[in-house]
């Protein structure tokens, strides 16, 4: 079982999406409105973990235009239903409207659309440099491309770089289906404006990159934080080993080899011994438990001693019933059923357990720890 990520702790500035950013390509499924399924989970997302949506103008231009070139052939395909069922042509803000008055109306209803859904509109920059986007274009350095296209894409890419700069973000999120924001030159262009730019392909892979940010934490930083968690889970082990004992315990199978393989059949005392292990997130598959804000989800694994009465079965004695023929004697012979050995004793057993718990951290550290639940005992430490 895989734990459940739940983003919420306090992340370093190059792991928090604070903005994200929409490239028109992406925002095709929303042409008629936004009732997809996916842009709505997005929406929620970011609402939830604050994350501010924006667009673009050049992109908010290029949408408008891909929906205007689409017009007549969507307006036709109507018609042409409509006709077969012999009813109204079916709704659309442009039925009725002349050719002329399309790219208005389009995109009076597409911004609508955006702002409705929070997203915020960002001019381009004035602060592009000419020079820089000729010798860029002249050079096909990405994201102009070697069939001198890529301009707009440039001017995205600036617009989005300048709003990341001015929001003092290193990190910002582009939804985009362009595979030319993934070259290598994108990314030394972001860096030499210290920034981190994540690229997601379409809303639910932006609305995962959302959920699961922390994964963006570098590992160095991750180590830290959890060796943190160790110490201050450490220092209140005497709080953690109570739980256990207050909370009971599951009857485990003990061993692992099919030579001692058991059961314990009967728990005399409960000694925890030490925290082995911390995890960020809950095990899955053992019922939901809410997170409160401010709090952050950890799985905690304690060393504990069990002074047990544990039946161990040696299965490998085990024979089923089976009949041969011995050819010298010419008879058939039958061998008879033998159980496998089994023998009840009182010793000590050292198993693994799994506390589910959150955590609150401060500026100044771990402040608050919350045990939840006992899961259940995991693989034997012997």
């Amino acid at each position: 079982m895989g734990t459940k990520e739940l983003p919420g702790l306090a992340l370093p500035a190059e792991a928090r999406f604070e903005a994200a950013y929409f490239d028109a390509n992406s925002l095709v499924p929303i042409s008629h409105g936004t009732k997809d399924a996916s842009f709505q989970r997005l929406l929620n997302t970011a609402s939830k973990e604050k994350v501010g949506l924006f667009c673009p103008e050049v992109a908010v231009a290029e949408w408008v235009q891909i929906r205007v070139e689409s017009v007549g052939d969507e307006l036709a395909r109507l018609s042409s239903a409509a006709g077969k069922v012999k009813s109204g042509i079916a709704w659309d803000p442009l039925v009725g409207a002349p050719p002329e008055d399309w790219q208005d109306k389009v995109e009076s209803a597409m911004r609508r659309t955006l702002e409705d859904a929070g997203i915020s509109v960002l001019p381009a920059p004035r602060t592009i440099d000419i020079s820089t986007l000729i010798s860029m274009a002249v050079h096909h350095t990405p994201p102009f491309e070697t069939e001198d296209r890529g301009f707009k894409d440039a001017v995205l890419l600036f617009t989005v770089l300048d709003h990341m700069r001015s929001l003092g973000q290193p990190t910002g999120l582009l939804v985009s289906r362009d595979q030319v924001f993934l070259e290598s030159a994108v990314k030394d262009l972001a860096l030499a404006a210290a920034a981190n730019l994540v690229v997601a392909k379409d809303f639910s892979e932006a609305a995962m990159y959302i959920e699961q940010q922390h994964k963006f934490a570098s590992k160095a930083w991750w180590d830290a934080w959890l060796a943190r968690a160790k110490s201050y889970l450490d220092g209140h082990f005497d709080a953690i080993a109570e739980f256990i004992r207050q909370n009971g315990v599951a009857s485990p199978s003990v061993g692992t080899d099919e030579s001692n393989r058991g059961e314990i059949k009967q728990v005399y005392g409960i000694r925890p011994k030490e925290v082995t292990a911390v995890k960020y997130g809950h095990i899955s598959g053992f019922g939901e438990s809410p997170v409160e804000p401010g709090w952050d989800p950890v799985t905690i694994t304690v060393a504990v001693e069990l002074d047990a009465q544990v039946s161990r079965t040696n299965w490998r004695r085990y024979l089923s019933a089976s009949s041969h023929v011995d050819f010298k004697d010419r008879l058939i012979r039958r061998t008879e059923p033998q159980g496998p050995a089994t023998v009840e004793s009182r010793e000590a057993v050292i198993v693994s357990v799994d506390l589910k718990a959150s955590l609150r951290e401060k500026k100044n550290g771990f402040t608050d720890l919350s045990l939840v639940g006992v899961y259940n005992f995991q693989s034997p430490l012997i």
